[in-house]
């Protein structure tokens, strides 16, 4: 992403919610029933930094 753009977009569980909120390179939330979360490559190293931090296919 840093090499050639683009954004990730995840879905969240409802406790992520609060921890994502505060995380450097959120460039997008939305709420509902499936929580998304739309950030840069400085969001997926800080989330992936986070204890607890899974990825799910």
């Amino acid at each position: 992403m840093d090499v050639v753009g683009g954004v990730a977009h995840a879905e969240l569980l409802d406790d992520q919610v609060a921890v994502v909120d505060g995380l450097p390179g959120v460039l997008a939330m939305t709420d509902g029933p499936l929580p998304t979360v739309l950030g840069s490559a400085e969001f997926l190293r800080a989330s992936a930094a986070q204890p607890g931090f899974r990825l799910l296919k």
